[in-house]
């Protein structure tokens, strides 16, 4: 999770040094389905801005598939590029971009019940199986589209609410 928020820090501080001086320039935190982030916006003009960033979250449950208990964890991680067309006079905007995936699905499971177990068709018991592991992931680089609403509060503080869709495919690598 360092080394994401220390690449968008770096693509935000990117973003002022290369930024021109009458341009609009803003850096944010934001919570949403895809984690906990950080964002730089830059906009050098009134109706486009271009906004790169990160998000992160970890969520760690446990539970029962086919009768075998696992711990799980679904790992958020990405950071993105955006381009983004503001509507004149409207906090109304379009937003096409691409994100570096990292979302991924972990599981594993190490039960010593000593109950048979079956996988594939074949009975296992679990001094045989010994850990069963997981992993799901998707592709390296997922499209993104969607719309969103910038609201500015004493020109200082913002509230965006954005919705969108996020390509990432079928999962591209599944380890068992």
């Amino acid at each position: 999770m360092k080394t994401l928020f220390s690449k968008a820090a770096l693509a935000a501080l990117a973003l002022t040094v290369f930024g021109t001086a009458n341009a609009d320039f803003g850096v944010g935190f934001k919570a949403g389905t895809l984690g906990l982030g950080i964002e730089g916006r830059w906009s050098p003009l009134p109706w486009v801005d271009v906004r790169v960033g990160g998000n992160s979250f970890d969520y760690d449950d446990d539970g029962s598939q086919a009768g075998i208990n696992y711990d799980a964890t679904f790992g958020l991680e990405n950071f993105y590029a955006t381009g983004n067309f503001r509507f004149p006079l409207s906090p109304f905007r379009v937003t096409a971009g691409a994100y570096a995936n990292g979302n991924e699905l972990t599981m594993s499971s190490q039960d010593t019940s000593g109950q048979l177990f079956n996988i594939g068709g074949l009975e296992f018991s679990s001094a045989d199986v010994g850990t069963l592991q997981s992993v799901a992931s998707f592709g390296s680089t997922a499209p993104y589209l969607g719309v969103g609403y910038d609201f500015e509060i004493l020109g200082k503080v913002g509230l965006n609410f954005d919705f969108g869709v996020l390509w990432q495919g079928e999962p591209s690598e599944i380890k068992i």
